[in-house]
């Protein structure tokens, strides 16, 4: 008989570190072969957001991108929420129109180099900041 299968969630930084993990030693050491390390989802840190919006791909209501633009502080709670899971989404979105040419976390990894000193989003994209984040 098949054992049952069994799920493990991820948060943020830890589901960042395991697809790190699986894209560098997956290929050499079997207990990082993850079969479905490419269906993480995308990093919904305010980098990403930042450089999906940027690029015109993540659009923020009036009163949210006004709170970002001015560098407010976003309070944990359903505003700052949504932001990560539209971050989220409009990754999925990419990935979709690209045909799955790559995956939703090398999406991530693309749009952050992308964000550093001496490259195209440097100084456009504007991330948000919050005071931290509570699981509810």
């Amino acid at each position: 008989m098949r054992p049952p299968c069994r799920c493990i969630c991820f948060a943020h930084a830890r589901q960042n570190l395991v697809a790190v993990l699986a894209a560098r030693f997956g290929g050499d050491d079997p207990k990082f072969a993850l079969p479905d390390a490419s269906n993480l989802t995308a990093d919904s840190s305010p980098t990403t957001a930042a450089a999906l919006r940027a690029l015109g791909v993540l659009q923020l209501s009036p009163d949210l991108a006004a709170k970002v633009d001015a560098g407010q502080v976003l309070p944990p709670g359903a505003q700052e929420r949504a932001l990560r899971v539209a971050t989220i989404a409009a990754a999925n979105e990419v990935v979709r129109a690209a045909n799955n040419a790559f995956t939703a976390q090398e999406l991530s990894g693309y749009l952050a180099w992308k964000c550093e000193d001496g490259q195209e989003l440097r100084g456009r994209a504007r991330k948000h900041y919050t005071q931290g984040i509570t699981a509810s």
